[in-house]
């Protein structure tokens, strides 16, 4: 069914952002070829359909918008209660959409801790270097890799909806 496929790829292109299912609608078309115009049978089909997804645990359904940031601030800030997590040394964190994160280094939870609103990506570089302990002969690969490492988590953090700013 051209409707439901085209649904299916505007849900995906979304997450982890909620989609109203008018917005749905509107995106399946919109990627549909002028031919392929759709009936209110067509419509409906897709309501039961998005419903199914929902029974059997595929999609969520929300009656709220999640408010996350999807693009990068000046000084980004995740949120607290992922900084929280992340200072009580779990494992994961948990994003706005209510999707967990694992946390894959040291660097990347410091990271986290620093995005309080009150630092630009410079002062995350700064102190990350200032404050982690790396050996010696690691240290000038590190400084290398760091900037393209805090660009790469960032721009992670807004796409699963850590960042609220």
């Amino acid at each position: 069914h051209p409707l439901t496929k085209a649904s299916l790829s505007s849900l995906q292109r979304a997450y982890p952002r909620s989609s109203s299912f008018p917005e749905i609608l509107m995106s399946a078309r919109d990627s549909l070829a002028k031919a392929n115009a759709t009936s209110d049978l067509d419509v409906l089909r897709l309501q039961k359909f998005i419903l199914e997804l929902f029974r059997n645990g595929f999609i969520k359904l929300h009656s709220h918008r999640f408010e996350f940031a999807s693009d990068l601030g000046e000084k980004p800030e995740v949120n607290k209660i992922a900084r929280w997590q992340a200072e009580g040394g779990s494992d994961s964190v948990v994003s706005m959409a209510g999707i967990n994160i694992g946390v894959e280094s040291d660097a990347v939870r410091k990271m986290i801790l620093l995005l309080d609103g009150s630092r630009t990506a410079r002062d995350v570089e700064d102190e990350l270097v200032r404050t982690l302990d790396v050996p010696f002969s690691e240290r000038h690969a590190f400084h290398l890799g760091l900037p393209q490492m805090i660009k790469e988590n960032l721009r992670k953090m807004a796409e699963w909806g850590l960042l609220v700013r």
